[in-house]
């Protein structure tokens, strides 16, 4: 019985991967006539390749809605997922259908046949994981004309706590056989061919409908390079401690400016193209004057430290204010500031000895400052060695003695050297 339920298992995977066969071109047969005639006004009546409807879609507070889903393509490569709502009460009211947006990448791109099929709850992963439980959702596939006996690519999408989420993806086009799914906050990699798990890595946001399928990662490798997980913060000194920040989930598909304090006047690092992508963890601090003091992820062992608009903030997210401390004191030695403390220690600035800057808050051995002595204002943190609460002259005293060093016993007083951060 057992040998005979593995083979109904492989079976099921290898008709997923080749039932291209089975599978037709698109239709548009039985699609409301307002949603035709919405096309139509956007010049797009012949670009629609197919559909899918889903009724009774459930929202917050109770609340019903159906969605429509149209692929559109102007030249039979770019293809495009138009979405249409109705909130009518009766299912059949066609004319409260409404043009809601689209989205540009969401779809598998390229030539050859790209169509939806509707989701089964009975369907299961490699590994006869269920991944939903209900009808509510849908793929998008690709089947590639040089290569009509299987599916090429793919991408499903699922309501998932009133959300359309991202669940699974594939793409045979790059990497053999190996599909993605997301699962118990974890991205899961396995190997149809080989029949077996290849690991699975932290996922810290949602893809929802923005997603560009080009943009998730198609192996298990990929992903590993592409996310980390968020590192514990030490604690500082005292009442002065960074407050702990909490992980918060952002929609994914999203970029911000990010600059080195609360503001665009202050230093944007990486040459003045510092930006957060959300598709990886995100730690925030707190708040200050209509910004949120963040740490994301660059590489695997390349974090920042800087200040995105409050208003990126999901809904319903609940965020202090920070306290900083705002007091003045004097640069001992000359300071490498950095916004990536605990990881690179990349060297945003350097502070000369004797300068003024304002103490923000501590963490670890390390103190968050305010330098405004430079074209622009810049926040980041030094080591707290650096400091002292000698008065500027000590401290300038102090500076020259150090400089009768040798020169190699000296850093660099090279100001804003405009590094990556």
């Amino acid at each position: 019985m057992k040998r005979f339920y593995v083979f109904l298992t492989a079976l099921a995977a290898l008709l997923f991967l080749s039932c291209a066969s089975l599978a037709e071109k698109g239709s548009l047969d039985g699609i409301s006539p307002r949603i035709l005639k919405l096309l139509a006004d956007r010049g797009l009546e012949n670009c629609a390749e197919d559909y899918i409807r889903l009724s009774w879609v459930e929202a917050p507070k109770g609340v019903f809605q159906d969605h429509t889903f149209v692929l559109v393509s102007k030249d039979g490569i770019h293809h495009e997922v138009y979405h249409y709502t109705n909130d009518q009460t009766d299912e059949n009211a066609d004319q409260g259908w409404n043009f809601k947006t689209y989205y540009d990448c969401l779809a598998p791109q390229g030539k050859g046949v790209v169509a939806f099929q509707r989701h089964d709850a009975n369907d299961r992963t490699g590994s006869d994981i269920s991944l939903y439980k209900d009808d509510q959702g849908f793929l998008i596939y690709r089947i590639d004309p040089d290569n009509e006996e299987y599916w090429m690519q793919a991408i499903s999408i699922h309501v998932i706590k009133y959300q359309f989420q991202v669940v699974s993806w594939f793409d045979r086009s790059n990497v053999s056989s190996t599909e993605a799914y997301i699962r118990n906050g974890k991205i899961e990699f396995y190997d149809w061919s080989a029949e077996k798990k290849r690991g699975n890595v932290n996922l810290y946001t949602v893809f929802g409908l923005n997603t560009d399928f080009r943009s998730l990662p198609k192996s298990y490798q990929e992903a590993k390079e592409t996310f980390s997980d968020p590192p514990v913060i030490p604690t500082g000194t005292g009442s002065n401690s960074l407050p702990n920040p909490q992980r918060i989930k952002f929609t994914a598909d999203k970029k911000y400016e990010v600059y080195s304090g609360p503001g665009k006047q202050y230093l944007r690092s990486a040459n003045g193209k510092a930006s957060m992508s959300t598709n990886d963890w995100v730690q925030v601090f707190g708040k200050e004057s209509g910004w949120i003091m963040v740490q994301y992820d660059i590489t695997s062992d390349h974090m920042r430290i800087g200040w995105i608009p409050e208003k990126a903030l999901p809904k319903k997210s609940n965020v202090d204010t920070i306290e900083f401390i705002y007091s003045d004191t004097t640069i001992i030695s000359d300071a490498n500031l950095t916004d990536d403390p605990l990881f690179s220690e990349s060297v945003l600035c350097t502070i000369p000895a004797g300068n003024t800057v304002q103490y923000l808050a501590s963490m670890g051995d390390w103190v968050y400052i305010e330098w405004n002595g430079a074209s622009q204002p810049v926040r980041g943190f030094i080591k707290a060695n650096c400091l002292t609460n000698m008065t500027k002259s000590q401290a300038k005293a102090a500076a020259m003695q150090s400089a009768s060093l040798p020169s190699d016993s000296r850093r660099s007083q090279s100001l804003l050297r405009g590094r990556e951060g």
